[in-house]
């Protein structure tokens, strides 16, 4: 519909898609050959989680029972509870009053216990954002670093960084790994791209969880955020409802 972007953010594994979606990163297929090749998501961040195992130097019969979820509590006052706890993190920093923490299960359970707040646990979901993954830094970089031609007038943000930053072969791979083993603050990242002038917010993920982050980040400052893929709604409709904000919000479509 010849919608053009000015502004690339990335939740997580968004900032990868990303670079795919704006084209940066053109070799999909290569990426698929290697992600069948690694080892990576199959033991080391996930399935028995080797690295965390390695990390929290557990013998190799006990099972590494990690286990995340969102809970809401400003990161301020998790990073104040997790003093002393060895296994537990703080991963992400989604809100002001929200964040995803993780680690070994007793001990997210004592967190969340120590903190009284309501967790919600997540599924399908690997040890990543999580200082484990610094036991396999090289293999994580070597899988993103891939041919990058970022295309011209789009600023692309580094959720390392919480930052702009200039698109190469080497920073793409180096700001996704860096994410990877220590986290970062999708908050600080929203407030960046609106200080550089981002008003309206087009989610390409599923099930709009992004656009109820923007919403609680920007509060009522002056904004538009619009998921192309809500829950218990119909897809096209969906898109045509994307569209449609688009086009009150004066920004240029093709509807040819």
């Amino acid at each position: 519909f010849g919608v053009c972007p000015k502004h690339v953010i990335g939740y997580s594994l968004g900032e990868t898609a990303g670079l795919f979606a704006s084209r940066a990163w053109t070799a999909r297929d290569e990426m698929q050959r290697r992600m069948n090749e690694s080892s990576l998501f199959v033991s080391d961040l996930a399935g028995p989680c080797d690295a965390a195992r390695q990390f929290w130097n557990l013998p190799t019969e006990e099972r590494v029972d990690w286990v995340l979820g969102v809970i809401d509590r400003p990161a301020d006052t998790v990073r104040k509870a997790l003093k002393g706890m060895e296994r537990a993190a703080l991963l992400i920093v989604n809100a002001p009053l929200e964040c995803v923490v993780g680690g070994y299960r007793k001990a997210v359970d004592s967190l969340v216990d120590g903190l009284g707040c309501v967790f919600f646990p997540l599924q399908g979901v690997s040890t990543v954002h999580f200082p484990a993954a610094k036991l396999v830094e090289k293999q994580y970089r070597d899988l993103h670093l891939q041919p990058t031609k970022a295309p011209e007038g789009v600023r692309f943000y580094s959720g390392a960084l919480g930052k702009t930053y200039e698109v190469t072969r080497e920073s793409a791979a180096d700001s996704i790994t860096a994410q990877a083993i220590k986290g970062f603050d999708f908050s600080a990242l929203i407030h960046q791209a609106y200080e550089d002038g981002a008003r309206v917010f087009l989610e390409m993920g599923p099930q709009s969880s992004c656009t109820r982050m923007i919403g609680k980040i920007l509060g009522p400052r002056p904004h538009a955020a619009r998921s192309g893929c809500m829950r218990g709604q119909d897809e096209v409709s969906t898109v045509l409802r994307l569209l449609a904000l688009l086009i009150a919000e004066r920004v240029p479509v093709d509807l040819g």
